[in-house]
C-alpha cells in the first residue's frame, strides 16, 4: 500500500499524464526547468488545506509590502492553466488579496479582492499562444500576500475548441442566460418583480456548479 502512495505522488508531482495520444496534462510544479523568475513567492510540494479540500502541491505568497510573483517559460505549448486559489485555511483573519494570471505581459485573468476566511475559487485560464506566464498575488496591506496561494496549478495541452469555450451561464428558476468572461462572477443581478401596495419575501439559493460552468439560482416567493 505504501509503495503504491509513494507511486502516485511520484506521478503527480514529476510526470505528465497522457490521457490519450494528443492531450497533455502536467502539474506545475512537475515543470521546474520553466520557472523564469520569483518574488516573494515559494514553491511548495506538500500537502495544502484550502477551503474544505487538500490539495497536493502549491505557490504560495510570502507577504512583505510587494506583489508576489513567479514567473514561466515554457518549451511546450499549453492550452490551459487550471489552479484552486485563495488563501490557506490556517491564514489569520482580515487579510485581502487579488490573484491574477499574466500572459506575455497581458492580464489574461483577475480574481477580484479575496478575503482570508471567505471561499476558495477553481479558476481556468486559456494560455494558448503564450509561451511566457506570470502568476501573481496582489495586497494593498502589509503581509496581505502572506498565506495567499494558487493550488494544484495545472496545465493541460490538446484541448478541442468546445474544451476551451471558458464562459459561464446564468440559471435562473431553469432559465439560461449566457455571461461573458472565463470566470464565475463574484455577483450577480436577479429580476425581482415589484410590488404595489404590498412587501414581498423571496426565498433565493445560489450555487456555482464548476462542472457546467454554471451560476444556478432558485428564487422563490416566500407566500405569508
Amino acid at each position: 500500500m505504501r509503495k503504491i502512495s509513494i507511486f502516485c505522488f511520484l506521478v503527480l508531482l514529476t510526470g505528465s499524464v497522457l490521457s490519450d495520444s494528443e492531450k497533455r496534462v502536467a502539474p506545475l510544479l512537475a515543470l521546474w526547468k520553466a520557472r523564469a523568475g520569483h518574488e516573494n513567492m515559494l514553491w511548495m510540494e506538500q500537502r495544502v488545506k484550502m477551503g474544505d479540500k487538500s490539495h497536493t502541491g502549491y505557490i504560495q505568497g510570502t507577504g512583505g509590502g510587494d506583489d508576489a510573483v513567479m514567473g514561466f517559460q515554457f518549451e511546450e505549448n499549453w492550452d490551459m492553466l487550471t489552479a484552486v486559489i485563495g488563501y490557506k485555511r490556517d491564514a489569520p483573519e482580515g487579510r485581502t488579496a487579488e490573484f491574477s494570471v499574466e500572459g506575455d505581459g497581458k492580464v489574461l485573468y483577475k480574481s477580484g479582492l479575496m478575503d482570508s476566511k471567505g471561499p476558495v475559487q477553481e479558476i481556468r485560464v486559456p494560455i494558448r499562444g503564450y509561451r511566457r506566464v506570470l502568476l501573481r498575488i496582489t495586497s494593498e496591506r502589509y503581509n496581505g500576500t502572506s498565506g495567499a496561494a494558487f493550488a494544484e496549478p495545472t496545465l493541460i495541452y490538446g484541448l478541442s475548441e468546445a474544451e476551451m469555450k471558458n464562459d459561464w451561464s446564468l440559471s435562473v428558476n431553469n432559465r439560461k442566460t449566457q455571461l461573458s468572461g472565463g470566470n464565475a462572477p463574484s455577483n450577480i443581478s436577479l429580476p425581482f418583480d415589484v410590488p404595489i401596495g404590498e412587501e414581498v419575501e423571496y426565498k433565493v439559493k445560489i450555487r456555482r456548479d464548476n462542472e457546467s460552468r454554471t451560476v444556478l439560482v432558485e428564487q422563490v416567493k416566500v407566500e405569508n
